[in-house]
């Protein structure tokens, strides 16, 4: 298929008053192998399991209203021989009661009418954590914006480098009606290392508020002992007091406290999100190619991934 795009990158500004918008034929291949399965998954440590199933579609014609699939077995494969069927707990959503076991090998398999049964390769849980320290420095502004209030917290990981490892890291400031991660690393002994040290993943479901997202960090990027990571996480927000009324307004709300997430995640984590976070939006897709997406999916496609993680509160 021939499509005629217009392409006018509007911070090349020097080249459009000499040449001005000039339209390009651009080939495109739009194969589609047929509807598959689409399965998210991940497998937390000490942790009931949840699987998230969709169906793909065509690249051209309508966009499916909803594109779960709600009508499938699933089930969860442990070791090669344990088998557990999932329930179902909603659109698109499989729940199972058993929790993750650490160090163990998992299979997540769908099989729906109208699909090829999908399933992923296997899994292994991280057999532990991470052991950590923190320091924390309260009531800080003037970080990044004078207007806000921060709190400084310096994460000191108990580990030499590992070569072969990917870490998990997140912070984030509880109010009374959410969960806010507006993070800011403010020191480059991790990203100094290499340009592919670390990804960003954040789950997003359709018709949902993104969860706050976690940083992933290859382990050969990691600080050395002693050297910590710093982040500076705003501990003040907004909040809208009677909505709707003629007294409505705003007042600043400070958060209750933080929560610090740490440990320890599968490759395929990693992998995944890399890609995903250096894939084009909005009107990058007008310039630039967009890269095949991870999939550890057998017969159709997605992520299942697994870690083994630690939640400790900071007080404020």
């Amino acid at each position: 298929m021939i499509l005629a795009k217009k392409f006018c990158p509007i911070y090349l500004l020097t080249v459009l008053t000499l040449l001005g918008c000039q339209e390009r034929s651009v080939e495109i291949d739009l194969r589609y192998d047929g509807d598959k399965l689409v399965m998210t998954s991940h497998l937390l440590a000490d942790a009931p399991l949840e699987v998230y199933l969709e169906h793909t579609y065509k690249p051209v014609g309508l966009i499916p209203e909803d594109p779960t699939v709600s009508n499938a077995n699933v089930y969860l494969i442990k070791d090669g021989r344990d088998s557990t069927l999932l329930a179902p707990a909603g659109k698109g959503v499989y729940q199972s009661e058993v929790l993750v076991a650490a160090g163990s090998s998992y299979v997540v398999r769908a099989v729906a009418p109208g699909y090829a049964t999908a399933q992923s390769k296997p899994v292994r849980v991280p057999a532990t954590g991470v052991e950590v320290r923190y320091d924390i420095e309260k009531n800080v502004s003037g970080v990044f914006d004078d207007r806000k209030i921060y709190a400084l917290v310096k994460v000191y990981f108990n580990t030499i480098r590992p070569e072969n490892e990917i870490f998990v890291l997140s912070l984030v400031s509880v109010y009374s009606d959410r969960t806010i991660a507006n993070v800011l690393f403010i020191n480059d002994n991790i990203f100094a290392t290499e340009e592919s040290c670390t990804a960003s993943y954040a789950v997003r479901r359709k018709g949902e508020d993104p969860k706050p997202g976690v940083t992933l960090i290859k382990g050969s990027c990691m600080p050395v002992p002693g050297d910590p990571i710093s982040i500076s996480i705003s501990t003040v927000t907004s909040t809208r007091v009677n909505p709707g009324t003629d007294s409505a307004r705003s007042e600043r709300e400070p958060a209750s406290k933080l929560v610090l997430r740490v440990g320890k995640a599968t490759q395929s984590w990693f992998d995944w999100s890399r890609i995903d976070n250096n894939q084009p939006i909005d009107i990058d897709n007008w310039l630039l190619t967009p890269q095949k997406t991870f999939t550890n999916i057998e017969n159709g496609y997605g992520l299942v991934y697994a870690s083994n993680e630690t939640l400790i509160d900071i007080a404020l």
